[in-house]
């Protein structure tokens, strides 16, 4: 075949186009290998043998790519139970896909992390390939420990905080948890407040204030009422302070309302001013 290039005949050769496709492909891919922000292990479909090794795999766990050339998974050093990868392997001659979350390994300078390793077996042409993922999780596992740390301290605090507490859903207005002391002082069950609102329980002795907090609180970050009636399930009588904050929880919006009962913190003023008068009358007589 040939082309006409200002008025002469140029052969054209065969096959070219293809090979440019064949190598900006092979471009692409490389590019995409050495800059991936996971580990990447290449083996070979048919003996487990790894074929090739990405940089951010050394970035992750020290060992020089050469490390890697040649030797079987559950030959690498950094792979604390051998028996997973022995069964990754034997578990992809049939599945073609795996994935485990999790994993412990150790680092060149023996440092512990852990991992999610994802494999997927592919053809290329008629080459059976595994291509094996390893995402370090471990500043993720932090995270979740500490979250789970922080979650164990404010259970404990809102379980034995000397207030009722109610914690609301800011969009929906309704009750999503309550706390022990909640309970002591009206005589419900938790699940009595649940999924209410405000307004709904029986306890509340004027549901136009419990609607007027709402409607305050979205234009205000919190809102306090004094001698605010209530009822107890026994039909025992009390006046309480009510106060709410709204604070967000990621992008949830959460209302946590604190009910002190008024009468008990007046007799704790008064025991402490007597005790003061008792002090203060105490040092008089000894300066006589």
């Amino acid at each position: 075949m040939t082309n006409a290039i200002r008025g002469h005949q140029v052969e054209e050769k065969p096959g070219l186009p293809a090979e440019n496709n064949l190598e900006e492909s092979e471009l692409r891919y490389r590019r995409l290998f050495e800059t991936a922000q996971d580990a990447i292990l290449i083996l070979d479909g048919d003996t487990g043998e790894i074929i090739d090794a990405n940089a951010f795999l050394h970035d992750m766990l020290g060992y020089p790519r050469k490390y890697y050339i040649g030797r079987y998974l559950w030959e690498l050093g950094f792979i604390k139970d051998k028996s997973i990868a022995q069964q990754t392997f034997t578990e992809l001659k049939t599945n073609g896909y795996i994935r485990y979350e999790d994993i412990p390994l150790a680092t060149k300078v023996g440092r512990s992390i852990n991992v999610d390793f994802l494999s997927n077996a592919y053809l290329v042409g008629e080459k059976k390939i595994i291509q094996c993922t390893l995402r370090d999780i471990t500043n993720r596992k932090v995270v979740q420990k500490a979250l789970q740390a922080s979650e164990a301290r404010y259970r404990h605090l809102f379980e034995n905080v000397t207030d009722a507490i109610l914690i609301i859903d800011g969009d929906t207005s309704k009750i999503i948890d309550a706390n022990t002391f909640v309970l002591d002082m009206l005589g419900y069950p938790r699940e009595y407040f649940i999924d209410k609102h405000l307004w709904e329980l029986d306890c509340i002795g004027n549901p136009s204030i419990a609607r007027r907090a709402f409607t305050e609180l979205k234009t205000k970050d919190s809102i306090r009422y004094e001698n605010l009636p209530l009822e107890t399930k026994d039909g025992q009588r009390l006046n309480a302070e009510f106060v709410s904050h709204v604070y967000l929880m990621g992008d949830k919006k959460i209302i946590h309302s604190n009910i002190r009962d008024i009468p008990g913190q007046k007799l704790a003023q008064e025991e402490r001013a007597r005790l003061a008068a008792i002090v203060e009358f105490s040092d008089d007589c000894d300066h006589q």
